[in-house]
């Protein structure tokens, strides 16, 4: 079963075999077959991580108050 938050276990993994960034990519979408897309990357430099720690998960569990200050704390956070 999978953790409700990350636990960064595979980017510490990767930053400890000299992998310089590690970035994670999604997608939201209104449907499959119509409808736009928008995708995003984010970096989360090592050092901000523990800011992030317990606070990011699934959106579509989040409400929307939730969602526009994690949306705060990630562009404070990450590039």
């Amino acid at each position: 079963m999978s953790s409700a938050f990350p636990t960064y276990e595979i980017e510490k993994e990767l930053h400890s075999a000299d992998y310089q960034a590690v970035v994670g990519v999604d997608e939201v979408a209104r449907g499959v077959l119509w409808g736009s897309v928008v995708e995003a990357a984010v970096y989360i430099p090592p050092e901000n991580v523990p800011n992030l720690i317990g606070k990011v998960h699934d959106s579509k569990q989040m409400t929307p108050k939730k969602r526009d200050e994690l949306s705060e704390l990630i562009k404070e956070n990450c590039f």
